[in-house]
């Protein structure tokens, strides 16, 4: 697979054109890792460690807290919550899907071709199942696109949770804004809005490369477009994406 070039990657590239024919599994190829062998999820998190590893700065995605390996030091960063009640094992490092496996498992059943190969191949639908004998769920799960580190706590309480798209009242929007206090409710959660501009360009991203898949509804698209232009990229997420297209 050719390496992404960083300009298109930082760049929204318009709505993919949603085709009514049927998916075609070979127009989504594999990643491939240095050595020309399929990237794993364990390697994919290891690529990301070392990033960080190397970054003096390095910080948690939601809400940017310095991290020392493998704590996240969430007396310097934008959390708001009682830290107090937090245990060692709660503020560690782990690394997360930003689009859930979960909900990307469920896209996959909705094409009836694929719903039949799962069912033939994993009929239990389990993970380690699926990351084994099914290489499209495998390469996705191990795209470092859509990885990022977050403290462990966070991670547990977003679990499968997609993002609240609708804008909070101005007073929430603001202390969301500089307090990190993520929003959490039944089905989605809300990351703060500093964050949201890499959000979106992720999902767009995920949306270009995966387009056959139409991982994404319209208005999710629209949203993620706005989200992408009133948070400009930074000059970390633009050395974190090099870094990814000189590893995947």
């Amino acid at each position: 697979m050719a390496r992404l070039v960083l300009t298109g990657l930082i760049t929204w590239f318009g709505p993919a054109v949603h085709s009514a024919t049927a998916y075609d599994p070979s127009s989504i190829t594999m990643h491939r890792s240095g050595a020309g062998k399929p990237l794993s999820y364990p390697q994919a998190k290891k690529l990301l460690k070392k990033f960080y590893l190397s970054k003096a700065d390095a910080r948690s995605f939601y809400c940017q807290c310095p991290i020392q390996w493998p704590q996240v030091d969430l007396n310097s960063c934008w959390y708001h919550q009682d830290i107090s009640a937090f245990t060692p094992t709660q503020t560690i490092v782990e690394f997360e899907h930003l689009y859930p496996m979960a909900r990307f498992k469920r896209k996959l059943t909705m094409w009836p071709h694929l719903a039949r190969l799962i069912e033939a191949t994993c009929p239990d639908h389990r993970r380690s199942c699926l990351r084994t004998k099914l290489p499209l769920y495998q390469s996705f799960e191990a795209d470092l696109l859509h990885i990022r580190p977050v403290v462990k706590q966070l991670n547990r309480l977003r679990g499968i949770k997609w993002f609240q798209l609708t804008p909070l009242d101005p007073a929430a929007a603001q202390q969301h804004r500089y307090h990190c206090d993520l929003s959490f409710r039944r089905d989605t959660f809300h990351p703060p809005s500093r964050i949201k501009g890499d959000i979106g360009r992720i999902m767009l991203m995920l949306n270009q490369k995966y387009s056959s898949l139409q991982l994404f509804e319209p208005q999710e698209l629209e949203s993620f477009q706005n989200w992408s232009h009133h948070d400009p990229s930074t000059i970390a997420e633009r050395q974190l994406l090099e870094y990814i297209s000189a590893e995947q």
